[in-house]
């Protein structure tokens, strides 16, 4: 008995470090908000993602060694543990890649502005392996809660700054920005943000968090419609309407739903800039681009133009694929490719044409096998129930939709892969708890 409470109360410990390393990760982007913590946030958080991605790496190394430990039947232990295998050869692919590419140091350093090296890509390993090792529901629930009330209190710091209230303190930031270098960046961390404040609400059984959480969501869909990051909107809506066909399949609750499409609807119609609808501009723009790819040829300059010049971005990275299709270029080395074909750009804004490009074919597959795994095995054990499951499964949803119209960063990336570790831990303990 008394192993049992030592066993409790060091677990207890360990939860609630990983707590404060998570937390401060969530941090990073309000520290940036404050004039005496500005210089000290831009210039050391990627010092802070090193120590702990460093230290995430020790516990998630820690617990495979601790599962391997206790499993007695190894060919369970593989197979449960199976996505964090295969991610690892992917690692050990990219490697290869990195070593073999036209700048190696761009390619485990990465650039001064994205930082997306494998140095990095060993980061957010890191990341994933600080939530994958947290026990507690409630510590993650909490922590959940945390980094959307962080995002609604750095867009409330960016709206008093723009009135010049506590000047003094606020360092002034852009509306469509935020602490971010990019909109982009910003429309991201907002995406995420939104969707785990809506899915907290579909899934909250108390009343008044309900009724926070619905506020949350509502004030924070505001400014992601007002960020004009589309491909973030899009992602967003497409994940609600694939958890209204699964409640609809399983038979589930639905009002909690409706009332975040209603929302949905109601701010996409009314939320204006310049007298202007964002999101009916963005529609037309969006039918205006398809009717030209459609029906112009990839050599005409509207063509080109289409998705804010993504398809000329995607046309290329695909012949950059068939030229080297094995091990790819390694990663951060295509900004040379696209200059050569005289595009000003260093990423294909699209997760699976810089997978390939970053690894080869065989790297694409590895990543895209080991996150099929975990979503398909998280679709198939999912209840509204389990309300960190059901909020992380679809925060990872729209944050890969998202991405396909996306880049990767060093300070927008690691979010993903903290909400992945939870969702993956959710799976061992859903399988923990049948057994």
């Amino acid at each position: 008995m008394t192993n049992e409470v030592s066993i409790k109360n060091l677990s207890k410990i360990k939860d609630g470090i990983l707590f404060v390393l998570i937390l401060t990760l969530f941090l990073i982007p309000l520290l940036k908000h404050f004039s005496f913590t500005y210089s000290f946030a831009l210039k050391n958080d990627y010092n802070i993602l090193k120590i702990l991605g460093i230290l995430g790496i020790y516990f998630l190394l820690f617990y495979i060694y601790l599962q391997y430990d206790k499993n007695k039947n190894l060919k369970q232990f593989f197979k449960e543990l199976s996505p964090i295998f295969i991610l690892l050869i992917y690692m050990i692919w990219t490697f290869i890649a990195s070593v073999f590419s036209p700048d190696t140091s761009l390619a485990f350093f990465g650039t001064s502005y994205r930082k997306d090296g494998f140095i990095t890509y060993l980061l957010y390993a890191g990341c994933f392996g600080l939530s994958f090792g947290i026990s507690s529901k409630k510590i993650k629930v909490i922590l959940l809660y945390l980094f959307s009330i962080i995002a609604i209190i750095s867009i409330t710091l960016i709206e008093l700054s723009k009135l010049g209230v506590f000047y003094k303190f606020i360092s002034f930031q852009d509306m469509y920005t935020g602490s971010f270098s990019n909109s982009n960046h910003f429309g991201y961390y907002l995406l995420i943000a939104t969707v785990i404040s809506s899915f907290l609400f579909i899934s909250e059984k108390n009343k008044i968090l309900k009724t926070i959480a619905f506020f949350m969501y509502s004030f924070l869909l505001y400014y992601l419609i007002l960020n004009n990051t589309f491909g973030c909107y899009l992602a967003l809506i497409s994940t609600f309407i694939l958890f209204l066909i699964t409640t609809i399949l399983k038979k589930e609750q639905k009002k909690s739903i409706i009332v975040c499409i209603c929302v949905f609807i109601v701010l996409s119609i009314f939320t204006n800039f310049n007298a202007k609808n964002i999101t009916g501009n963005n529609i037309q723009t969006l039918l205006k681009d398809l009717l030209n790819i459609t029906t112009q040829s990839s050599n005409n300059k509207e063509w080109k133009k289409a998705g804010s010049g993504r398809m000329q971005l995607w046309y290329h990275g695909l012949q950059f694929i068939t030229k080297s299709p094995l091990i790819g270029y390694g990663p951060e080395n295509l900004e040379k490719l696209y200059l050569d074909v005289g595009i000003d750009q260093d990423r294909a804004h699209n997760l699976l044409i810089q997978l390939a490009t970053t690894s080869g074919i065989p790297g694409l597959i590895l990543y895209l096998l080991a996150i099929g795994i975990i979503l398909f095995r998280s679709i198939k054990k999912y209840s509204i129930n389990n309300q960190v499951h059901a909020v992380c499964l679809f925060s990872v949803i729209a944050y890969l939709i998202s991405a396909m119209f996306g880049n990767s960063m060093y300070y927008t990336s690691p979010y993903f892969f903290i909400i992945l570790g939870f969702l993956f831990n959710e799976l061992l303990t859903i399988k923990d708890i049948k057994k």
